[in-house]
């Protein structure tokens, strides 16, 4: 069972994440994009986001639009990538705190897909059927793989120019 809880971040910064997460909700889906309300595929969403609120530009690749982006090997290349440039790390506890990354993984397969939650019950992701959309905390039938914490929310209060 997965728990939700905004104890550890500011109302100022909980607000940035959920105007920039918003800027993002209705972009169609589309592999290799990252332009808000154009296209973005799940890693091109979730690393804007993350540009957005750090006001960093990140250096991980997009693929190109028939890349398989839900590969297990494909994803948990990302995820080490992430996880370097971005200095998150892997949580063990089932908690989840607004900005905190969401990985599920098709049954027995490894890790597909990258979310990212809001206020509960809030979570943000990019769908092929859908593209970015603000939904109740749903797996959509695939497995709750972990999750990782990103540091420095308090910083997520300052607007950075992008």
């Amino acid at each position: 069972m997965v728990e939700f809880t905004s104890q550890s971040i500011s109302e100022p910064s909980l607000k940035r994440l959920e105007q920039v997460l918003e800027l993002w909700v209705g972009t169609p889906y589309r592999a290799g994009q990252q332009m808000p309300g154009v296209a973005c595929d799940c890693r091109s969403f979730v690393l804007a986001v993350l540009d957005s609120l750090y006001g960093k530009q990140t250096d991980v690749e997009l693929l190109p639009e028939d890349a398989s982006l839900h590969q297990p090997e494909v994803s948990r290349s990302f995820l080490r990538k992430m996880a370097r440039y971005w200095n998150v790390q892997k949580v063990e506890d089932r908690v989840l705190e607004p900005g905190d990354l969401i990985i599920s993984a098709y049954p027995g397969a490894g890790p597909t897909h990258v979310m990212i939650s809001g206020r509960w019950p809030w979570i943000y992701h990019a769908t092929k059927t859908s593209g970015v959309r603000k939904t109740g905390f749903t797996l959509d039938g695939l497995e709750f793989y972990g999750h990782y914490r990103l540091p420095h929310k308090e910083s997520w209060a300052l607007p950075h120019l992008s």
